[in-house]
């Protein structure tokens, strides 16, 4: 039983759902495990949906499955000899409702002898799996996971959130020692769209005990971009630092290695808005949800922006 999978919350946007159906059928993967779906068609059989509408997961190619439990925040399925629980936990529920979340999910997981991969969206940090800090929320996570005999497979400090405010490490992968052994490229696609504040996770779950070769979605030549300098519209740079300028501070203690992410992140943004990169980029896929009404609104948004941004100067 091997399985590809990717890992994503999808914030209840439409748009990104769609495109993460279509990266499902792109890269040939098997079961996406999905936080804040945005709408789950009823009595499908390639669906299974927790009941607040929270946590969902998705099996591509007609692969069979059992549903074995759901709660507010969690779906869980049986696929093979192994447990895959899908888990969303609002960042505004307070502290008892997420330690009950965590109580109940345990009831349910213990209801069954098969290993378990627990993934999704907690909104808890920790330094167990790359945040600067921990919180409480991490600690009990942390604490929930051990006694389970759940491993992390979070790998490196790479954020899976990436926010103006800032970037956070809180799309958390768990499993079962049986199933952390199948699992290998764990990896947070940096490069990849999604039309949502949280970036892709894959990995894939062997059959057997040998790993399966490490995916990758990058299709860049070097790691570092390059820009056409002489290409330069330096009205668009001027207008699109404008625009990040726009964009609120983080409040409170703001962390090192976050702040420079979000400053890499906005200067490429900057540059990438006012100048070509040298060298050619892999063409954009055409989506199946696009239209030219779209494209004709975002036109129009653009301009507004700009008409705005010049407005501000003057």
């Amino acid at each position: 039983m091997a399985l590809k999978v990717i890992q994503a919350n999808v914030e209840h946007s439409a748009a990104s759902q769609d495109l993460l159906l279509q990266h499902l059928a792109e890269w040939a993967a098997d079961v996406a495990i999905l936080s804040e779906p945005y709408y789950v068609p009823p009595g499908r059989s390639d669906w299974a949906v927790d009941s607040a509408g929270l946590a969902a997961i998705k099996f591509a190619g007609g692969l069979p499955f059992t549903l074995h439990a759901q709660g507010d925040g969690y779906v869980v399925v049986k696929r093979g000899q192994m447990l895959l629980a899908g888990v969303y936990c609002p960042p505004n529920d307070g502290f008892a409702a997420f330690e009950a979340s965590l109580n109940r999910l345990s009831a349910d997981l213990q209801r069954s002898t098969l290993p378990a991969l627990v993934a999704g969206d907690f909104n808890a940090k920790s330094t167990a799996w790359g945040a600067r800090l921990t919180d409480r929320r991490g600690e009990k996570l942390l604490e929930w996971a051990t006694s389970h005999g759940l491993t992390i497979l979070n790998r490196g400090t790479t954020p899976t959130c990436v926010r103006p405010q800032g970037s956070s490490r809180v799309d958390i992968t768990f499993a079962h020692p049986a199933v952390a052994a199948r699992t290998s490229g764990w990896e947070v696609l940096v490069e990849a769209e999604s039309l949502s504040d949280h970036r892709y996770i894959r990995f894939d779950i062997s059959a057997s005990g040998s790993p399966s070769p490490r995916p990758s979605v990058r299709t860049a030549t070097s790691p570092f971009p390059r820009w056409r300098l002489k290409a330069l519209d330096r009205d668009m740079l001027k207008e699109a630092a404008l625009v990040k300028a726009w964009l609120p501070v983080p409040s409170g203690e703001v962390e090192v290695d976050e702040e420079a992410e979000w400053f890499r992140e906005a200067l490429t943004h900057v540059c990438d808005a006012s100048m070509p990169r040298s060298g050619a980029l892999p063409p954009r896929r055409h989506v199946y949800w696009w239209s030219e009404r779209i494209a004709e609104l975002r036109r129009a948004c653009i301009a507004a922006r700009r008409a705005s941004s010049r407005h501000l100067r003057r």
